[in-house]
This record gives C-alpha cells, sequence and structure tokens, in this order.
C-alpha cells in the first residue's frame, strides 16, 4: 500500500498487503478496507512513528473497524449493503464466518458453532442489520 504525500516528502509503503489473483479479486479485497484497516497500513509504513487512531469504539456502540480475529468488518460491509456483505460472507470458509460471530459477539453463547455456513451467514446479515450484537 502506497501513501503519497503532498509536502514532497518520499511516498510511503508498506511491504505487500495482499496478492489476488486477478483485478476482481483485487477489487473484492479493496471494498473490505475501512479507516482503522488504512491506519494500521500507515502505522506498518512508518513503524518509527506512531499514527493516532481517529475514532474508538465505547461501551455502548458497534464496534467499529476490524475486530482481532474477525477477517473483515460485518458492519463496515454492510454500509455497502446487505447483498455485498452476503457475497463477501459467502467467499469465507465456516472457520472465518465463525470467527466474525464470535469478535462481533453476534450470538447468545456458543450456539453458532453448530450452524452450517449457510445459516452464519444469515446470522451475521441479521444481527449487522438490526445493528446489535447478541
Amino acid at each position: 500500500m502506497e501513501f503519497d504525500r503532498t509536502d514532497r516528502a518520499p511516498t510511503l509503503r508498506t511491504k505487500r498487503e495482499t496478492t489476488q489473483p486477478n483485478l476482481a479479486g483485487l477489487e473484492h479485497w479493496a471494498t473490505g478496507l475501512t479507516p482503522v484497516y488504512l491506519e494500521g497500513a500507515l502505522r506498518r509504513a512508518r513503524p518509527d512513528r506512531d499514527v493516532a487512531p481517529t475514532r474508538t469504539a465505547g461501551p455502548d456502540t458497534v464496534p467499529l473497524g476490524p475486530v482481532r480475529g474477525a477477517v473483515l468488518d460485518p458492519y463496515s460491509v454492510y454500509l455497502k449493503g446487505g447483498d455485498l456483505l452476503r457475497r463477501q460472507l459467502a467467499a469465507l470458509s465456516r472457520d472465518h464466518l465463525l470467527a466474525i460471530v464470535r469478535a462481533y459477539h453476534l450470538d447468545d453463547g456458543d450456539a453458532a458453532r453448530a450452524l452450517t455456513a449457510a445459516e452464519l451467514i444469515a446470522l451475521i446479515v441479521r444481527r449487522v442489520s438490526e445493528g446489535r450484537a447478541a
């Protein structure tokens, strides 16, 4: 990832963030980028300087940005459309879906462990569309 600066300073670059097989794969990956991810990338490009996060989630708010263990932020993707969220979730393994459910507290207890991938997708979309965690 490259960050061009307006003050004629050198362009900042991270190490390779992803490898995709084609343009469609790259576009799919890029649609999931969030401000929090970009802040992390900027931190990786400038390890000698700390980049302060621009937002944080309070105790009564929906999580902002990626959460440890989750490969995408379902709330961020849902803002771009429920169909996009369903498509991106469908591309993930059942283990990744479970990680999203756990990371964003989208189920009550361990009930999600018994769900199929299709049921996990339905659970994630339903809970995110309701704007609430379990």
